[in-house]
């Protein structure tokens, strides 16, 4: 072979080693020896394993030595059930004003006074109320007994001063609860911000589906809400503006359904077992549930919102919920009255009351989002 054509031969064989993956590292052999195999790297599951091949290595003696792999991956990758935060904002749902817990002592019981979810605060101007923490603006003291239909009429003309005659409406039941403060010291589960005279039941605008001579009223004495004749005479409170609303949002696959509207997640799939009310507070502070270990009992304000007032038997969104057992649930909120007793919320017509602490219901967890 002519010197000119070994040379360009040369030259190419250089080239191609150069050219090799750019997950291996060559060493050239010294004369004599011969080049080792690499090790494959290994890899993690559920993160980003190591996927160089080891280099090569040569020994003088000709002996085979083989590169390290890539170490294994630690990254376990983003909880797929975890909230995106693509709806914007996130609405918030005040809890009661007041702290308290059975026993005296809150941290670590998972009781509502365990937790501070969004405290209540109020601005008073004149005879309106502002909850800073929705948005709505309430008349501080109430209209004297009327019935249902009269309450609409006598909210519509209510003058509170400001000019503001036409603007004020009948709460919902939904907004009227949202009031309450279950750790108040006063004869009323009623902040102080308001007047509390005559106060102990009050209208809502929500009437009882599949009645329609029934109206949902409220009980700021208990703690409650409950169905009246429309013909019955309670007390007014009106209020003005836009309240949060609940935005359901399912993911089955999760077995979480997501209030964006809110801020709230929750359990899409109701507990198997009934608890009495201290193991339903343990359940859902020990469940660890589609990648979250932040569960929680809800608070009775917080389990009312996903009453569905148009719906019974059960009175809950079965398209964002799925089956739901029409009976009662646990809420994390105790009782001041009674200690004995906690309050819980009834899924067949979506009754709001306060029963027995070692009845067996069940329990259905939810979680803040962030």
């Amino acid at each position: 072979m002519p010197p000119s054509a070994r040379a360009v031969l040369a030259v190419v064989a250089l080239l191609s080693a150069s050219c090799s993956s750019e997950n291996e590292t060559t060493v050239e052999p010294s004369t004599g020896g011969t080049a080792g195999v690499g090790a494959t790297g290994g890899t993690a599951t559920g993160g980003t394993g190591g996927t160089a091949t080891g280099g090569t290595g040569g020994t003088a003696t000709g002996g085979t030595g083989g590169g390290s792999g890539g170490g294994a991956g630690t990254d376990a990758g983003p909880n797929p059930c975890a909230f995106s935060g693509d709806a914007g904002v996130l609405g918030k749902w005040p809890d009661s004003k007041t702290k308290w817990c059975t026993g005296g002592v809150c941290t670590g019981t998972g009781q509502d006074g365990d937790f501070d979810l969004n405290p209540p605060a109020y601005t008073v101007t004149g005879s309106v109320v502002k909850d800073m923490v929705t948005g709505l603006e309430w008349q501080k003291g109430v209209i004297t007994a009327k019935t249902w239909a009269e309450a609409s009429a006598a909210c519509s003309a209510l003058d509170a001063g400001d000019a503001s005659v036409g603007s004020w409406r009948l709460p919902t039941r939904f907004e009227l609860v949202s009031l309450f403060d279950f750790g108040a010291s006063g004869p009323l589960l009623l902040p102080a911000d308001f007047d509390s005279s005559g106060a102990a039941n009050v209208w809502t605008s929500t009437e009882v589906v599949g009645n329609s001579s029934l109206a949902w009223g409220v009980s700021f004495s208990v703690g409650s809400a409950g169905s009246n004749p429309k013909t019955s005479a309670l007390t007014v409170r009106c209020v003005r503006g836009t309240a949060p609303s609940s935005k359901l949002e399912a993911n089955p696959g999760c077995q979480v359904t997501t209030d964006v509207g809110l801020g709230l997640m929750w359990d899409r799939s109701t507990s198997a077992a009934q608890y009495s009310w201290t193991n339903a507070l343990g359940h859902c502070l020990g469940l660890t549930h589609a990648g979250f270990d932040d569960w929680r009992l809800p608070s009775a304000k917080e389990l009312m919102t996903i009453v569905k007032d148009s719906a019974k038997a059960p009175a809950i969104d079965t398209a964002a919920f799925g089956s739901t057992p029409s009976e009662a649930y646990w809420s994390s909120t105790p009782t001041k009255a009674d200690p004995t007793k906690a309050q819980a919320v009834e899924f067949s017509a979506g009754v709001e009351a306060a029963y027995p602490a070692t009845s067996a219901y069940r329990a259905r967890c939810v979680r803040s989002l962030p």
